[in-house]
């Protein structure tokens, strides 16, 4: 039924597996695991979250209890983590200090992203299993898949099918359309034209922003 509603949906259904997952991780760690010590010395040790999930952190928090105490609790930790690397590199010298600089500057192994990168795994499993059934390769044809998703997807499909070629043409006419309608706006946006322009050209540059930017929010969802 997830899959099933997420390809009935609007926007890229890989991004919204992902948009929902964070959503979900995060709502979690706030209501289990803010006071929680051995989650606080697994993200100590990940150096915390990375820069997206931090923001969608203090989001959640904001929008689920009205303050930001939860992910205050949770940064305050991460930075003092962090703030250590800083002060270990300001009284560092030569290679030492180099070394030191480049451990600080490496990203963080954020939870949340785990968490999300193995849903994003068993949704593109999940998707192309289902390839085997004619409905729910026709609407995984007509899915509104972001470009990068189009192509993860690709990477894990068994080319030699040709029920995933059937999906793949389907999307390659997709963006085809996309990129005619974009060239129709342009063309039609004279003032001699604009009489002519479609509502369809009209959207076209929403299609691509989803095409080449995927869906970033629920409300871009919606």
């Amino acid at each position: 039924m997830h899959l099933a509603e997420l390809l009935e949906s609007s926007g890229c259904p890989l991004c919204r597996t992902r948009l929902r997952e964070a959503r979900r991780h995060l709502g979690s760690v706030l209501y289990e695991s803010v006071n929680d010590p051995a989650f606080r010395d697994r993200l100590l040790a990940a150096r915390g979250f990375c820069r997206a999930h931090s923001q969608q952190l203090l989001a959640a928090n904001r929008a689920g209890a009205g303050g930001s105490l939860g992910a205050a609790i949770l940064f305050g930790s991460v930075i003092r983590k962090r703030l250590a690397e800083l002060k270990k590199v300001a009284d560092g010298r030569g290679r030492p200090m180099d070394r030191d600089l480049e451990l600080a500057r490496r990203p963080a192994s954020c939870p949340t992203c785990e968490q999300v990168e193995s849903a994003q795994a068993s949704a593109v499993s999940r998707l192309l299993d289902r390839t085997s059934d004619e409905h729910w390769r026709l609407a995984l044809a007509a899915a509104e898949l972001c470009l990068d998703d189009l192509l993860l997807l690709a990477a894990a499909a068994d080319r030699r099918s040709g029920r995933w070629s059937e999906v793949f043409g389907a999307q390659i006419g997709r963006v085809e359309g996309i990129a005619a309608r974009l060239e129709g706006f342009a063309y039609n946006s004279s003032y001699d034209r604009l009489h002519l322009m479609t509502d369809a050209e009209r959207r076209a540059s929403d299609e691509a922003a989803v095409l080449l930017g995927g869906t970033v929010s629920e409300a871009q969802a919606r």
